[in-house]
């Protein structure tokens, strides 16, 4: 969240959506871990560290308000903070640049200490870049077939 208006805001709530259009990622949570910015409730959130419920695979939502109803973080004209940290899982076959959409109002939202709406200027989303490595070996199916029958050996052979 950046405050590019030229005064201060004082922030006490807030929700996001996040939306990823491939079954390729698959986002599993939200927490308050956020950097550079540090995190806009730092110290002070009610619902954190895990903030987020996925909705669906490719698919989440998040919120948190300030630990002191009626009270928020100020944030100064020009300044950030950061809402979230998205994790997620990478499927072996993914490859590319991979679109993360912010779901508009009334899924993100940012509410003053009152829970009064604060407009909100742009959304801007952003992408989960997945680059070339090494692909997580598999076993091989003799391997695979000897740690099934081996212990199964074992466990026959005490019965006895």
């Amino acid at each position: 969240l950046t405050n590019t208006g030229p005064g201060s805001v004082t922030i006490g709530g807030f929700s996001f959506e996040l939306t990823v259009p491939s079954a390729d990622i698959t986002c599993t949570g939200v927490n308050t871990s956020t950097s550079p910015a540090p995190y806009i409730f730092d110290g002070l959130s009610l619902f954190g560290p895990n903030i987020g419920i996925p909705v669906t695979n490719q698919d989440i939502m998040a919120s948190d308000i300030f630990s002191v109803i009626g009270s928020g973080t100020t944030i100064g004209a020009g300044a950030a903070a950061g809402l979230g940290h998205l994790t997620f899982n990478v499927s072996s076959s993914a490859g590319g640049s991979y679109p993360v959409t912010i779901v508009p109002f009334p899924a993100t939202s940012l509410a003053d200490p009152n829970g009064g709406s604060v407009d909100i200027a742009t959304l801007n989303g952003g992408a989960i870049r997945v680059t070339g490595g090494s692909p997580v070996p598999e076993p091989g199916t003799l391997a695979l077939i000897a740690g099934l029958v081996i212990p199964a050996a074992i466990v026959l052979r005490r019965r006895k």
